[in-house]
């Protein structure tokens, strides 16, 4: 796994639990219930990995508060930023309130020029 290679120690569970417990759960594609087997920014049921809102070699250490849940597609995508809110930000932006819909929507809208 790619964050036992890293030395990533922070659980899932204390990440879903740090999170869930100041996060209005409105503002992501997930609600804490399905937290621990979906996405956070696209709702899909995949492995999840924990991922750096502040990448380490910018500062972010590991710690329940520095980590998001995402997918292997959208922690290839996350942007590495030192400011906490552009990765919010960005979770936020395409977020769908129903699962498994966010990659068919991004493909229409990238062959429709932007538009759905």
């Amino acid at each position: 796994m790619y964050w036992e290679k890293k030395g990533l120690r922070t659980s899932i569970e204390e990440i879903v639990d740090y999170w869930f417990s100041i996060v209005d759960k409105c503002d992501l594609s997930v609600d804490a219930a399905e937290a621990y087997e979906r996405c956070w920014r696209c709702g899909c049921e995949k492995s999840l990995e924990r991922c750096h809102i502040i990448p380490e070699p910018l500062g972010g250490g590991d710690k329940p508060s520095n980590l998001v849940l995402l997918c292997h597609r959208c922690h290839l995508e996350n942007p590495n930023v030192s400011d906490p809110e552009i990765m919010w930000d960005w979770l936020r932006a395409d977020g769908t309130s129903f699962y498994d819909t966010f990659w068919t929507s991004v493909s229409k809208q990238s062959n429709n020029g932007g538009h759905v």
